[in-house]
């Protein structure tokens, strides 16, 4: 998962050389430094995006910053194990990944609202 800090609120898009970077899950927070001064900003987590973008690319930028493909497909393969001891840990973390993708739906209905 990638993710990144920074000391104002960091903008929502950007985009560079062929890239977009979309941020998200932007969340404030204070520490101390290693000399005791109290740090404000923010963290977030990104994705990237290659090319032009539009609401599809942007969900499945969401989803695969937080899961992978190998790990999506892992999910399902051990929800079709019917002989997996482990079956009820497989489906709350198929629940996890649920919600995932419907957070990631709902977090970009509201970017895309803020872009025009």
């Amino acid at each position: 998962m990638k993710t990144g800090q920074s000391d104002q609120y960091p903008e929502i898009i950007v985009k560079s050389v062929g890239l977009t970077q979309i941020r998200y899950d932007i969340q404030p927070f204070t520490r101390q430094d290693m000399d005791g001064k109290t740090i404000s900003g923010y963290s977030y987590k990104y994705a990237e995006i290659d090319g032009e973008i539009d609401k599809s690319k942007l969900i499945s930028a969401i989803i695969r910053n937080e899961y992978d493909e190998n790990g999506e497909l892992a999910l399902i393969h051990n929800l079709l194990n019917e002989e997996d001891t482990k079956l009820i840990e497989h489906v709350n973390e198929y629940k996890k990944f649920q919600k995932a993708r419907g957070k990631a739906k709902l977090i970009v209905t509201e970017m895309l609202k803020t872009m025009g």
